[in-house]
């Protein structure tokens, strides 16, 4: 009735997975700020939650229920070349399937949008030239909200680990004591439970890679599907 209860683990995701990593022919663009051949200086885009989900999609992107094939390596335009930075209020955290940690993101006006932090596992990003920021956003990420998660207020429901409060019935699996909910860094074949919940509303400042997702039912997706995927760097404020 209520889904399996074995625990699942991470692997790379497949949809446009290299633009989402910087493994993409076109990341040596990002950062560059040229537009309309006008070279701008390289530089980090200061925006908020509410002006980047209001920019159109790409051409060739605009329905957001499709993943057209064509975008699997290549980004569609400027916005998913430029590096945005974004003071804003984190208020949930998912581990999800494909490796990410998700973070719900609020903006001032409360409409939310989507950033990402991938596993910075060589399995997950590959030789992206990001990894160092990745690594370092998914420890900050960690130390702040991942580490001090209690696994006995959490049990199994889809194979992901939620608190108990998001259950109505008794849980038939329950964490172990001694589960780690963290990035298991630089240890081989070592996994990571996936997980959800919501955590205390903080403000934050995140810079990363702009990326028009496909639209799936994501916890707290923007309308036009705008992520920051990669998240690059972390800032607590």
């Amino acid at each position: 009735m209520f889904g399996p209860i074995a625990r699942e683990a991470d692997k790379p995701g497949t949809e446009r997975w290299p633009v989402k990593t910087g493994q993409d022919p076109d990341r040596a663009m990002v950062g560059k700020n040229v537009v309309n051949g006008i070279d701008l200086g390289i530089g980090i885009v200061p925006t908020t939650i509410e002006e980047l989900i209001s920019l159109p999609r790409p051409a060739g992107q605009e329905n957001a229920s499709l993943d057209p094939p064509e975008f699997q390596s290549k980004r569609a335009n400027l916005t998913e070349m430029t590096i945005w930075q974004i003071e804003c209020t984190v208020i949930a955290l998912k581990h999800e399937a494909d490796g990410d940690y998700h973070l719900v993101l609020q903006g001032a006006s409360g409409a939310e949008m989507v950033g990402e932090v991938p596993n910075p596992d060589p399995t997950f990003v590959g030789d992206s030239p990001w990894h160092d920021n990745i690594n370092l956003a998914r420890q900050r990420i960690d130390d702040r909200f991942v580490r001090h998660l209690n696994p006995a207020a959490f049990a199994l429901m889809g194979g992901k680990y939620v608190p108990h409060g998001a259950l109505t019935y008794q849980p038939q699996s329950t964490a172990a004591p001694g589960l780690q909910f963290v990035t298991p860094l630089a240890v081989p074949g070592a996994t990571q439970p996936l997980f959800a919940t919501a955590i205390a509303a903080t403000r934050i400042r995140v810079t990363g890679v702009g990326f028009f997702d496909r639209a799936h039912g994501a916890t707290g997706a923007a309308p036009n599907v705008i992520e920051i995927h990669p998240i690059q760097r972390v800032e607590f404020l």
